[in-house]
């Protein structure tokens, strides 16, 4: 049984990452982590289908005020808006 949620558990986590935005004109970097998706408050949203909902939300909440989802930038063609390491770090420090 143990085994069994275990494997459970993984399966559920994996592709959780967090979401990066940047705004183009303030070049200011927003994340949409999903360690606030397993807060106390929301423990029913280990399903799937509510991390989604969860994930929807938050980016449609940074893109009303501006910002695109951005890829990091070791992934991106030079020229292309990305978040930078030392970005991620900052925003991890906040």
């Amino acid at each position: 049984m143990k085994m069994m949620t275990l494997l459970l558990l993984c399966v559920l986590l994996t592709g959780c990452s967090s979401i990066w935005l940047k705004h183009p004109d303030t070049q200011q970097v927003a994340e949409c982590d999903p360690s606030r998706w397993f807060g106390p408050t929301t423990w029913w949203s280990v399903f799937p289908g509510q991390m989604l909902v969860h994930r929807h939300l938050c980016v449609n909440e940074w893109e009303a005020r501006g910002y695109v989802e951005v890829d990091k930038c070791k992934y991106t063609a030079p020229g292309v808006l990305c978040v930078t390491a030392s970005e991620r770090r900052a925003v991890d420090e906040r």
